[in-house]
């Protein structure tokens, strides 16, 4: 029996989105283990669905892989790394959250230093229930030979350039030119709404622009909890708001910038040298910035929310 590309396969975790990636991989003839200690009912029923195997506990997840394969929340992408590398790493390590370039060089660095592989991956489209709607980039070392591992399933892998960070680069300029222009469309639509002229823009768009009115309801549809955008024949066109950003997140982000700043509260110094001060005290006076490690959720505290397709 042949060995599949990418060996033993560990996901991280098997959200709306990550299922059917995992599921991609079991088609292919891989073997998908996922951590399902602490998770909730619906990830160890998608889990299910996709033929993904629950190895417990993520210490026991990562015992004797090869591939761990992040589709997380992208805020608690370093996370994942970092505790994954805590515990010993794999051969290989791709992620596939939707996170800036820096960031996945930041996490390329983590995983280098376990001596560990990294394949930065982007996701483009819903989940993969359907042939031809979802393109998983990936760039690095080991891009073709990820790539190479989902062909046949629903998901339609694609080596690029770039290196750690090309294929998050390209997820940002789709995912900023498709919501950057859904924006620009439903601002310019809220505007004739507002003076009175959305029936002729409408009509002008008809004859000039075949698609974008569609285009335009299909993007206020989806925000059904979102910022009324006016009304077109009784129905309200609504601006999808932003998702919440979990409040440990909130915390550690305003404590980052309270201590760039020097406003740790009083009696605290600041971290801007004075007229008169020496280079030690100067030194002195830097606050640290860091977010305390106690501070953060286990992994198995991390939601199981999908990994945007955009």
């Amino acid at each position: 029996m042949n060995t599949p590309p990418l060996g033993r396969v560990a996901l991280l975790h098997p959200g709306s989105m990550g299922a059917t990636i995992g599921a991609a991989l079991v088609h292919t003839g891989h073997t998908v283990r996922w951590s399902g200690e602490g998770r909730s009912p619906a990830s160890h029923d998608r889990a299910r669905a996709a033929g993904m195997v629950d190895a417990g506990s993520l210490v026991d997840l990562l015992h004797d892989v090869d591939t761990v394969l992040s589709v997380c929340p992208p805020d608690a992408a370093v996370m994942v790394a970092r505790q994954v590398s805590e515990l010993g790493g794999a051969r290989r390590y791709i992620d596939a959250n939707a996170i800036a370039p820096e960031t996945a060089r930041e996490i390329a660095e983590i995983v280098g230093f376990g001596g560990g592989t990294f394949v930065d991956g982007g996701i483009i489209g819903p989940p993969a229930h359907t042939a031809g709607t979802t393109r998983l980039y990936l760039s690095g070392d080991d891009a073709e030979l990820a790539a190479g591992a989902f062909e046949g399933s629903l998901v339609e892998a694609i080596a690029t350039d770039g290196g750690a960070g090309g294929a998050s680069a390209l997820k940002l300029c789709y995912a900023g030119w498709t919501k950057g222009s859904a924006a620009l469309l439903l601002t310019m639509r809220r505007a004739a709404e507002s003076a009175g002229v959305a029936d002729a823009l409408i009509a002008e768009w008809e004859r000039s622009q075949p698609g974008l009115v569609r285009r335009s309801e299909q993007t206020a549809a989806s925000g059904t909890e979102g910022v009324a955008l006016g009304r077109r024949d009784g129905r309200d066109c609504r601006l999808p708001r932003r998702r919440r950003t979990p409040q440990w997140i909130v915390r550690c982000r305003r404590r980052t910038v309270r201590s760039a700043r020097g406003l740790q509260g009083p009696g605290r110094a600041s971290p801007v040298a004075r007229p008169g001060d020496g280079p030690d005290q100067a030194l002195s006076s830097s606050p640290t910035l860091r977010c305390r490690s106690q501070r953060m959720p286990s992994i198995s505290a991390v939601t199981d929310r999908a990994a945007p397709g955009a």
